[in-house]
């Protein structure tokens, strides 16, 4: 009940959904992807329709801009839901909210 009320909200609170994110396919897995901008003092939450989720880690940077994974491998694409959280102060913020894309 926590995980869907804190998914609601956090659906709610965000402003913005990136258009940036997709799927991989590598060694016969699928590995959901997003890419933020600056992303210092940024992470990723990768969440399952199944409710698990997953902290992503930056793999590809360049200087203005990230491409962040999850460990966890896919056999299937399935609905992935991504929270782009910032640490900012005390607080963290939402800054985007979305679908990874099939």
């Amino acid at each position: 009940m926590r995980k869907l009320f804190f998914l609601s909200f956090l659906m709610i609170a965000s402003t913005s959904v990136a258009s940036d994110s997709g799927w991989t396919f590598k060694n016969g897995f699928y590995k959901p992807f997003v890419k933020v901008s600056n992303p210092s003092r940024k992470f990723v939450l990768f969440i399952t329709e199944k409710g698990k989720v997953y902290k992503g880690s930056c793999r590809k940077r360049s200087a203005e801009s990230c491409i962040v994974y999850p460990k966890k491998k896919f056999f299937l694409k399935e609905d992935v839901t991504y929270v782009v959280i910032e640490l900012t102060g005390s607080f963290p913020r939402v800054v985007k909210v979305g679908k990874v894309d099939n």
